[in-house]
């Protein structure tokens, strides 16, 4: 991961059970921002094992990625409370994903 620390601090430097993460989509998000600001954004909500922010862009033209978390109990409270973070004059659109990789949740 560009910018962002490396995978053995993202874990702890133990191994993650992929069916105790959680993936979340996010969106809406400054221009500057780059996977090492987004963690320190997001590390206070739980522990967060990885960001990925994709070079493309979505259809309405906003950067996007994806935050996986480890042991959310439960995953619609924690979706409400990011969907309401705001970075400077930007709410944050943060959601489940709507496709899922078989391999995680």
């Amino acid at each position: 991961m560009k910018g962002a620390p490396n995978a053995k601090f993202l874990n702890g430097g133990r191994d993650v059970n992929k069916w105790m993460m959680t993936t979340f989509f996010f969106s809406h998000f400054p221009i500057n921002y780059g996977e090492r600001d987004t963690w320190k954004v997001f590390r206070r909500w739980g522990r967060l094992v990885e960001v990925f922010i994709s070079t493309k862009l979505n259809r309405w033209g906003n950067r996007f990625g994806f935050l996986r978390f480890c042991e959310i109990k439960n995953v619609r409270k924690l979706e409400s409370e990011l969907d309401v973070i705001r970075i400077g004059n930007m709410n944050l659109y943060v959601n489940i994903p709507r496709y899922r990789n078989m391999m995680s949740t």
